[in-house]
């Protein structure tokens, strides 16, 4: 962590921040479920599919 540039420094500083207010805000714990011996996430994030020119279409489940 010598190495790092102040840039480098800050935006970690910034992540580590942002991780320990949204555990204030919603505690991890409380958004995971057990269900069959198997945990899962109750995060509600929603991925899209973009096409972008010269790559061949993937059609691979999320």
């Amino acid at each position: 962590m010598a190495n790092l540039s102040e840039i480098n420094k800050y935006d970690r500083m910034s992540l580590a921040t942002s991780l320990h207010l949204g555990e204030k805000v919603q505690p991890f714990l409380d958004r995971i479920i057990t269900d069959d011996e198997k945990l899962d996430n109750l995060d509600s994030t929603i991925r899209k599919r973009k096409w972008l020119d010269g790559h061949p279409y993937q059609s691979e489940s999320l």
